[in-house]
């Protein structure tokens, strides 16, 4: 897994996995455009760190 970045100086991570599922790139840019315009509070950092440590503990 190698992480390259264009001359554009945009970030793209090539894990080479193959193609993604169909529609999935449609799905991931449908849950940044709503995360982006959520009018919620945002959790800090450190809840969120908590939450997800929390979340892959219970995956074992």
């Amino acid at each position: 897994m190698t992480p390259s970045r264009p001359q554009t100086g945009e970030f793209v991570w090539q894990p080479n996995l193959g193609d993604p599922e169909p529609g999935y790139n449609e799905w991931f840019a449908q849950q940044v455009k709503e995360a982006l315009t959520d009018p919620g509070p945002a959790i800090p950092r450190e809840e969120a760190v908590h939450l997800a440590r929390t979340a892959l503990r219970n995956i074992k």
